[in-house]
């Protein structure tokens, strides 16, 4: 199983980002998302290399954009396409008491705000601990 990954699935996944870059991200996290086969472990790190490979060597860049990779738009190009992914699979269930309509604005604004807060309460604590961290680092070593 692992030759196979290492043989077929990486190359796979790096010729698609050469060829369709951020688009190729969200495609291959859409397909994860029903496809069991295909490992978000390789997905994603697939691409955090290609982000790596882009900021040691300016002259690699996303092919859409013609730009450098960027950790932050793969972020959000692999959460918006794991969404999608989700959202393609979903059954429609009949309307009752414990249903909520997806196919309205309501919907959307709640989903966007959900992921919103969640990234928030994932990525703020992070970011405030940084400095703390840092300003006792001295004082540990």
């Amino acid at each position: 199983m692992l030759d196979f990954i290492d043989r077929t699935v990486i190359p796979f996944f790096l010729g698609l980002y050469d060829a369709v870059g951020y688009l190729g991200v969200a495609i291959a996290i859409a397909l994860e998302t029903f496809v069991p086969i295909i490992p978000s472990e390789v997905i994603v790190p697939m691409a955090g290399w290609k982000v790596s490979q882009s900021a040691a060597d300016p002259s690699i860049l996303e092919p859409l954009t013609n730009a450098p990779w960027s950790w932050l738009v793969v972020l959000i190009i692999a959460t918006v396409g794991a969404v999608a992914g989700s959202l393609a699979t979903k059954r429609v269930a009949p309307v009752g008491g414990g249903t909520f309509r997806t196919d309205t604005a309501t919907f959307v604004v709640l989903l966007i705000g959900v992921i919103v807060i969640v990234g928030a309460l994932t990525f703020f604590p992070a970011l405030l601990l940084g400095p703390i961290v840092q300003g006792l680092t001295p004082q540990l070593f």
